[in-house]
């Protein structure tokens, strides 16, 4: 992430960490559910946020390597939008 990329992120919020998206992961796992359709609404209640858990299961449901995984998730918490 480049200088004005990270400075848009702290001073826009443009950008949720995984602590803003584990505080809203309520509204925000629909948007999940949308983007992967095999995860049951189980297994988004257990996730709670968390980007290992939210890893692990796509690892398990896709047949994804960790790496791909962990790189789906960035891609989809990069498109997520702060609540104000």
């Amino acid at each position: 992430m480049g200088f004005y990329r990270t400075f848009n992120a702290i001073i826009y919020g443009d950008v949720m960490n995984w602590e803003q998206i584990q505080g809203q992961w309520k509204d925000l796992k629909g948007q999940a559910r949308v983007v992967w359709a095999k995860l049951t609404d189980d297994d988004l209640e257990n996730i709670a946020g968390k980007k290992d858990q939210l890893v692990g299961k796509l690892q398990e449901h896709y047949g994804d390597n960790k790496d791909k995984a962990e790189k789906a998730v960035d891609e989809f918490s990069k498109k997520l939008k702060l609540k104000h």
